[in-house]
């Protein structure tokens, strides 16, 4: 029993276009060609090549990889080749994992964030000691992994010589609990203390002044020189700058 391309390709619920494609990469070659017309035949028993290739597409093989495992003729070599793909799919399954973690965290930071902060208003909250890792400056961020799985934090320091402000990036790692130990020596901290708060929303060039509003009308708490701005809002989740949020913290000394 014979079946043309349509009715083969019905039977697996294919486009007749894939079958087309596995003739080219020699994958499944029709038993029957018409030289004139190419019109295609194939032998009933071809559905269970067929049926290989479907399953092997399934479980993510490539056309190379379903190449090579067809022309491994043993049974142990097949079954070598099903363990290395087990593996590369538990590998591929980690990362994704990995990945929806980071989305979670991402979710939950930003949630959290914007039920407990209100535009624009100004409160000293006390913080416990915070990690992060270290980004250096702007140039060099957007090279780095932690740059887009952790929240950013924006370090700003005065400089007096210059009358602005020096900026440097970091991951926030959120928590103390899980920082992956080949990262452990780069990590660094926040100490725990109290901090003068706000939220601003707009772009990031208009941080600087509002630091300097701040630090001229709170200025008698004993603030410290150093700023960090935690990026809640950002390029990530909002295309307008002016709609871009940010925690302004600034560190409560008590020395003025």
């Amino acid at each position: 029993m014979d079946l043309s391309t349509g009715e083969l390709a019905k039977m697996f619920n294919l486009n007749k276009q894939t079958l087309f494609y596995y003739d080219r990469e020699g994958l499944l070659v029709p038993e029957h060609r018409d030289k004139q017309t190419g019109y295609r035949k194939y032998r009933f028993e071809q559905i269970y090549k067929l049926a290989l290739i479907c399953y092997l597409r399934k479980i993510g093989f490539s056309i190379d990889q379903i190449r090579e495992y067809t022309q491994n003729r043993t049974l142990d070599m097949r079954i070598c080749e099903l363990k290395r793909q087990s593996q590369e799919l538990r590998k591929a399954y980690e990362e994704i994992l990995n990945i929806d973690d980071v989305i979670q965290r991402k979710i939950f930071f930003v949630e959290h964030k914007m039920r407990n902060m209100k535009q624009g208003e100004v409160s000293q909250r006390y913080y416990l000691k915070r990690a992060y890792l270290p980004l250096g400056m702007e140039e060099s961020i957007y090279t780095k992994e932690e740059f887009y799985f952790y929240p950013t934090i924006a370090f700003y320091t005065y400089r007096e010589d210059r009358d602005q402000y020096e900026t440097t990036f970091g991951a926030y790692l959120e928590t103390l609990d899980h920082i992956d130990p080949a990262v452990a020596d780069q990590v660094r901290y926040i100490e725990e203390q109290k901090f003068l708060c706000v939220c601003w929303k707009g772009s990031y060039i208009g941080i600087g002044a509002k630091i300097k509003e701040l630090r001229q009308e709170y200025g008698y708490l004993g603030l410290s020189s150093d700023t960090y701005n935690f990026n809640i809002v950002d390029q990530f989740l909002e295309k307008d700058m002016e709609e871009y949020i940010t925690e302004i913290q600034i560190p409560i000394t008590g020395i003025s």
